[in-house]
């Protein structure tokens, strides 16, 4: 009985002396700057290209791969919140706003910037999924935050400036049992000043800017039934661009301008009725229809007038008259439209 209990003792000693405890320790610093100081980005692009990120060939960034030293089977994920308003989108991730010009993209996860997660909101989400380092082994837990600046309005070229801001914050976050306890688990982030040097392109129309076109005079009879068209006029728009603009167009209704349709509202000053006016351009089958008075890139209606090889870029337009099925009566016809010009 006595031989047994000590060998039994002796196994218990054994055992025990084996245990080791998953552990975590802060070795990184609690506040952090994202990208050189003072830097400069230089960038051209055609005026409604926008938003436009500026993708500068380096990473805008902070990462470090020693940020907490974790051992004996700790587990560790992250989690990243940023604090700027969210200002707009793109392809789904969240532009946050710096200035009233400028924006940002960023993405926040694990020490390799490639496999950043783009960030949206601002709540508080998993950026990595994490991992358990092994038994009786240490390692170290790292972070990375990068961005990539924004124009967001459309302007003449200009040379913005943007002073440190705080932009948000990543957290460790402990999992499958393992505990932080007062451990330090979470970093701040903060933007370097920087400057922004941005050229605009766009183009310069070489037709007057208010055109008249004279409308053919018909009789009614040309205009039997609902739908019939008959040519009233013609006029042609011509542009300079610098190189690369591609142009898109908005004819906007100057009678009505909430008018989405492709019939033309006549003036208060005409006097036919039962008549509308319809636009094509060069030999569309389709007519054009009208849309806001806006050049955003994507405007409702918006039509694209020319690529971004033409540097010379014209259209023809016709105008049709439209039997609009109300009954004609003759009298003067008189229509009003805008072309807004988008250069993207």
């Amino acid at each position: 009985m006595t031989n047994f209990y000590k060998v039994f003792l002796a196994v218990f000693i054994l055992v025990c002396c084996n245990i080791s405890h998953a552990a975590v320790s802060f070795i990184g610093s609690t506040e952090n700057d994202v990208g050189p100081s003072q830097g400069s980005y230089s960038r051209t692009h055609a005026m409604d290209n926008l938003p436009f990120v500026y993708n500068t060939g380096h990473n805008i960034g902070y990462q470090n791969a020693n940020v907490w030293r974790i051992s004996n089977g700790f587990c560790v994920g992250l989690d990243g919140k940023v604090d700027l308003p969210v200002v707009g989108s793109l392809d789904g991730q969240s532009i946050y706003g710096l200035t009233e010009e400028v924006g940002l993209l960023i993405w926040m996860g694990d020490t390799n910037y490639s496999k950043g997660t783009a960030m949206s909101g601002n709540s508080w989400e998993n950026v990595f999924s994490g991992w358990c380092v092994g038994n009786n082994y240490a390692s170290t837990q790292g972070l990375s935050v990068h961005v990539k600046p924004v124009i967001l309005k459309r302007n003449s070229s200009a040379r913005y400036s943007v002073q440190k801001t705080s932009i948000g914050s990543i957290r460790m976050r402990p999992y499958n049992g393992s505990s932080a306890g007062s451990v330090q688990t979470t970093v701040n982030f903060s933007l370097n000043p920087f400057t922004l040097n941005d050229t605009v392109t766009s183009c310069r129309l070489l037709t007057p800017s208010a055109v008249n076109v004279s409308l053919a005079a018909i009789s009614a009879g040309q205009l039997p039934s609902s739908g019939d068209e008959v040519v009233a006029g013609t006029t042609s728009l011509k542009l300079q661009c610098d190189a690369g603009v591609t142009v898109w167009s908005t004819l906007t209704d100057a009678t009505t301008p909430s008018n989405r349709s492709d019939i033309l509202t006549l003036t208060g000053a005409s006097t036919a009725t039962g008549v509308g006016l319809r636009i094509y351009k060069n030999t569309d089958s389709a007519p054009l229809k009208f849309g806001p008075d806006s050049p955003l890139k994507g405007n409702e209606n918006q039509w694209q007038l020319s690529t971004g090889t033409e540097t010379s870029p014209s259209v023809r337009l016709y105008v049709k008259y439209v039997n609009t099925g109300e009954g004609i009566n003759p009298g003067t016809v008189n229509g009003v439209s805008t072309f807004t010009f988008s250069y993207q």
